[in-house]
């Protein structure tokens, strides 16, 4: 588009598989970013659908991404998105759970747009691969979600940094509880 500058054109084949933009959730989601990428950081994107959340990660300079789904319509089409966007050389696509799909641990920022209970049943594992410092965004989330999410945010030693609503839709910004305020 002509305004489009100082904007990252993603381009995004949706097939079967959730994200392209044009959902609150993702959108919501897309806001955060800005402030949460700031060059060098490793990200998880976690139900990554299109890898629209991923691509967009790389495009503001992550280091590198593991975007895992547990579909393999999801799976396959990240990973075209991805290689459409030419970011394959930081994204990392992978097919499974998230404690068999991701060993790994440590990560800047981990993304998840999902639904309330398939996160409430991951943010253990979230917390987990989480460095003491990074942040979890989650969205997926309606109003009616809020107070079973806030609950279980708290059971994890988790707190909210920020949120932010779009109609129904409520995302947020999580860090360790422990990890204090002013470690943005």
């Amino acid at each position: 588009p002509e305004d489009a500058s100082g904007k990252h054109i993603l381009e995004i084949d949706p097939k079967m598989s959730f994200g392209t933009g044009y959902h609150e959730s993702t959108r919501l989601m897309l806001r955060f970013l800005p402030d949460l990428i700031r060059g060098g950081e490793c990200v998880l994107d976690a139900g990554t659908g299109t890898g629209i959340l991923a691509i967009a990660a790389v495009r503001l300079g992550a280091a590198s991404v593991i975007a895992f789904d547990i579909s393999r319509w999801a799976e396959e089409n990240a990973r075209e998105n991805v290689a459409l966007n030419d970011v394959g050389d930081r994204v990392d696509v992978r097919l499974g759970p998230i404690r068999e799909a991701v060993p790994e641990t440590g990560f800047d920022v981990v993304l998840a747009n999902i639904e309330r209970d398939p996160l409430l049943a991951l943010l253990p594992a979230f917390a987990e691969k989480l460095r003491a410092e990074g942040r979890l965004v989650l969205a997926g989330l309606t109003d009616a979600d809020e107070p079973a999410m806030r609950s279980g945010i708290a059971e994890q030693g988790l707190t909210i940094e920020r949120e932010i609503r779009e109609n129904e839709w409520w995302s947020v910004v999580l860090r360790h509880a422990e990890a204090g305020a002013d470690s943005a």
